[in-house]
């Protein structure tokens, strides 16, 4: 899943790549096995090598949105995050830790409802 967004004042273009990743994965699971976070990190080097080169001819700037399926995000979204906290906290009168607290609900509840669809869309439909 990829989200394209432009700021209207900089003209700064960013696409935003969306990854679900399962730390136990045969892949991922030695590098999983030595740090929390590791199989996110490794999810966020397949983005940008996947995506640099075209969002790069496109003028764009590849920020990959990795979650390990038991909750961690990748270091990149972090920090993705806790810039867009700021601004929404700005526009909200939030403080800081309670804007970037609402994105994190947000999108935990939003990742579990489409897990949930996944699978119930998966299932035999039973009359």
């Amino acid at each position: 899943f990829v989200l394209a967004l432009i700021s209207r004042r900089s003209r700064h273009r960013a696409a935003f790549d969306l990854k679900v990743i399962h730390p136990l994965n045969t892949d991922l699971i030695l590098e999983a096995s030595l740090a929390s976070g590791n199989s996110a990190e490794c999810g966020e080097v397949g983005k940008h090598a996947k995506n640099d080169e075209m969002c790069s001819e496109l003028g764009w700037t590849c920020i990959p949105l990795v979650v390990e399926v038991y909750g961690d995000w990748g270091c990149e979204a972090q920090e993705c995050f806790s810039r867009l906290s700021k601004r929404l906290a700005m526009q909200m009168e939030l403080s800081d830790n309670e804007a970037l607290s609402q994105i994190y609900c947000l999108l935990g509840v939003t990742l579990m409802r489409q897990n949930a669809r996944a699978i119930l869309l998966r299932c035999p439909h039973i009359p």
